[in-house]
Formats: structure tokens, sequence, C-alpha cells
């Protein structure tokens, strides 16, 4: 009698489990898409400030949501992002359009492909 109360237990506790994480994972892209799409913007504009600002909230959501992505995700992956950060970030500081421009774009389909149940390789 107790191994099938454990049983159940641990099935209920693993589809809440699973069920909490796809859910949680399928709206990470929709918070931020306004912000890849301000962020392209104002680089395209030279508008440096406010493309600093907005890839620095990029950069805080992203940090908020590591922990979740870090649960499906190998260390390649999240340090392939973290990098294109950094050239994303210092690109927009010295106002280089090319570089913040294309690693804006390499964030944001790197960023897509996470949102995926079963990502892209």
């Amino acid at each position: 009698m107790k191994s099938k109360t454990i049983d159940i237990i641990l099935v209920i506790f693993i589809f809440v489990y699973l069920f909490t994480y796809i859910t949680t994972r399928k709206g990470m892209f929709d918070d931020v898409s306004s912000l890849f799409d301000q962020t392209e913007k104002y680089i395209q504009e030279e508008k440096w400030e406010e493309a600093e600002e907005s890839s620095e909230q990029i950069k805080e959501k992203w940090n908020d949501q590591l922990f979740i992505l870090m649960m499906n995700y190998g260390e390649g992956d999240i340090t392939t992002i973290e990098e294109y950060f950094r050239q994303l970030i210092s690109g927009v500081k010295t106002k280089d359009d090319t570089t913040a421009l294309s690693s804006l774009l390499i964030v944001k389909d790197i960023w897509k492909n996470t949102t995926n149940i079963v990502p892209k390789p």
C-alpha cells in the first residue's frame, strides 16, 4: 500500500514539474520579442543611449530566466549566447552598428530556439 502511494505521489510530482517547465518556457520569447525589435530599431537609427538601455534590459531578462534554461541546455549553448550578449553590448557602447546589429540578430535567433520544447542543434 505504501509503495503505491509513493508511486502516485512521484508521478504527480513529475507531471506538475513538466507542466510548469513547459508553460514557463513557452512565454519566454514573447516577453522580450518587442525589446529585440525596439533595440534593432534604435541601432539602425543610431540612437545609442536607447539601444544600450534596451540591450541591458534584454540581458536582465536573460539572467532572470537562465536557471530555467540551464535545465535543458548544455554549457556550450549558454556560453555562446553570453558571448554574443557581450558583443552586442560592447558594439552598442562603441557605436559599431555592424557588430551590434549582427550580435543582436544572433542573440534573437538563439533565444527563440531556446523556447522550443525540442531545440534545434
